[in-house]
């Protein structure tokens, strides 16, 4: 009995720092898009003509796909990034 307690303590505590490293994670990657997005919307305002072709091209991937997918539930923003990166390709 008091090893069943222990295995399903461990067992909780591993599932429990596995969903807090996947929160991270994902902490991590809306940031990259965020910041990513927040720099071809810049783009849009320069005088450089590299930037504003960049921003040409791209901005209407980021806009189709969603500004804010970040908000989006953790499969639906995956699928999403993953279009993103093909058509950035």
């Amino acid at each position: 009995s008091s090893l069943d307690k222990l295995n399903a303590a461990l067992s909780a505590v591993r599932i429990n720092s596995l969903i807090q490293e996947a929160y991270e994670l994902d902490q991590i990657r809306d940031d990259a898009f965020m910041m990513f997005r927040d720099m071809i919307a810049v783009f849009g305002r320069s005088s450089d003509p590299a930037e504003l072709a960049a921003y040409r091209e791209l901005w209407p991937v980021i806009e189709k796909l969603g500004t804010t997918l970040y908000a989006d539930g953790y499969l639906e923003e995956s699928a999403k990034l993953e279009t993103l990166y093909q058509e950035m390709k």
